[in-house]
């Protein structure tokens, strides 16, 4: 029996998904979020629980300020995974919305980065005038759902699930929507652990410039793994900026 505990978060809970399922001998996961374990034979059990004798933990936080790594790939050598898999995952999607007219596009509403509330992630805050206006060009391609718990709303999405999904609905629809636009977050190794449809991840220019080393280090080249899926923008960008980054990464294969 082995016990295995990542990061706190709902995206490091599927990290952590995609390492049990390399690892057979993986029976125990420390994870406030049991729905992301669903279909796997393992017991999962409080985040913070005592830590058993026969434990593994494992954490892309130490090789944060490498650049030749994604982060993906520093905790699954955290894990022993040698070579590094893929990030991916099996999931038994389920279309949960009846009204949804594919094409659809996933917007995120912003939230508060990493959940905090003592200023620390304040340079990764986007702004959404800019992608609010790209979205309302998107309404002529992709019907726009809005979801997520966050503080700010899209003016333009068609429909709104805000605080109204539980988290595997939440993984269910980011795994089939076609476009997710979202800011860095656990939107992200939902998409590419699970999720068929492409992304567009928005970044700050505050965040670039950042004082602190940790939020200079949340970036494209090192949190994100699938590139050919994925691409990104600055909140800042214009809406044609990122219409076209949007276009470029929907016409590859």
């Amino acid at each position: 029996m082995l016990t295995i505990k990542g990061n706190s978060g709902i995206g490091d809970s599927v990290y952590v998904r995609v390492i049990c399922e390399h690892i057979p001998e993986i029976t125990e996961v420390m994870s406030d979020y049991p729905e992301v374990f669903e279909g796997l034979p393992v017991n999962v059990i409080p985040h913070k629980s005592n830590k058993p004798a026969n434990f593994m933990r494992v954490s892309y936080c130490g090789d944060k300020y490498r650049t030749d790594t994604t982060q993906w790939q520093d905790i699954a050598r955290k894990a022993g995974l040698q070579p590094v898999p893929p990030l991916t995952s099996k999931w038994d999607t389920k279309e949960i919305l009846s009204t949804a007219r594919p094409p659809f596009c996933v917007v995120i509403k912003p939230y508060i980065p990493m959940q905090r509330n003592d200023g620390f992630g304040d340079d990764l805050e986007i702004d959404i005038e800019n992608i609010d206006e790209a979205i309302k060009e998107l309404k002529n391609k992709y019907y726009i759902i809005q979801c997520g718990k966050g503080y700010k709303n899209y003016n333009n999405a068609e429909i709104d699930y805000s605080d109204k999904l539980s988290l595997k609905e939440y993984i269910n629809l980011l795994a089939v929507a076609d476009l997710v636009i979202s800011q860095p977050g656990n939107a992200l190794p939902i998409l590419e652990a699970f999720g068929r449809g492409k992304g567009v991840f928005v970044f700050t220019k505050k965040g670039e410039r950042s004082s602190s080393r940790f939020i200079k280090a949340i970036n494209y080249n090192k949190i994100v793994e699938k590139k050919d899926r994925i691409t990104w923008c600055y909140d800042s960008d214009s809406p044609n900026i990122i219409l076209e980054k949007i276009s470029g990464i929907m016409e590859k294969g």
